[in-house]
């Protein structure tokens, strides 16, 4: 009987011990997306953002200066540029916002690089075009303004999602080491029992 109470409490500690594992290791993998997500949804598009923003900043600048020349070869090759950080931009995991924006972003950068191609060609009525082209940059970064807003929104949410994993490695950890300490305790408490009773046979 006695052996079969052992095996019993053997196999209560050992699965215990596995599903406090398990869950800890179901943490781990939370922790390790969080922190990936961190990477390569939230710092990388930062620096694209950052990018895209230097790219208007300076044909705002150019525009605003009415450097017409500005906006033939030079021009197309900042507006491709963009492309390809927005399409870097798009192979990340977005939220419906930022989806929805992104969209919004790339219909006002055709309809920039429309006006710039028109202001770059102009022989009259060049301070509309002008005006055209500085407008639709301008919306562009607020467009791009509101994305930013979003890495830091989302990266915080992640941030919370890694503490809270973090918060319960540490507990289970803890309730583990409280288990072992109890099952060591009454496997120390049955040998003196054991040891006691032949004795005093």
């Amino acid at each position: 009987m006695n052996k079969v109470y052992w095996t019993l409490a053997l196999l209560v500690v050992f699965f215990l011990i596995l599903g406090t594992n398990r869950i800890d290791q179901m943490h781990f993998e939370r922790l390790k997306d969080s922190l990936t997500n961190i990477y390569n949804d939230r710092l990388v598009v930062k620096d694209y953002i950052l990018d895209i923003s230097t790219n208007l900043e300076e044909k705002h600048r150019e525009a605003a200066v009415g450097n017409q020349a500005f906006f033939g070869s030079t021009s197309d090759r900042l507006s491709k540029e963009v492309d390809s950080l927005v399409v870097l931009f798009g192979k990340t995991e977005l939220t419906r916002r930022e989806g929805d924006l992104l969209d919004d972003f790339k219909k006002k950068n055709l309809q920039l690089t429309k006006a710039m191609r028109s202001y770059s060609s102009a022989e009259e009525d060049i301070d509309i075009r002008q005006d055209q082209v500085i407008t639709q940059v301008k919306s562009m970064k607020t467009t791009l303004n509101s994305l930013s807003r979003i890495q830091v929104q989302e990266g915080r949410a992640e941030m919370l999602n890694a503490n809270k994993s973090i918060q319960a490695i540490e507990l289970f950890t803890r309730i583990e080491i409280i288990f072992l300490i109890l099952i060591g305790i009454v496997i120390q408490a049955l040998i003196v029992l054991k040891v006691n009773r032949i004795k005093n046979r």
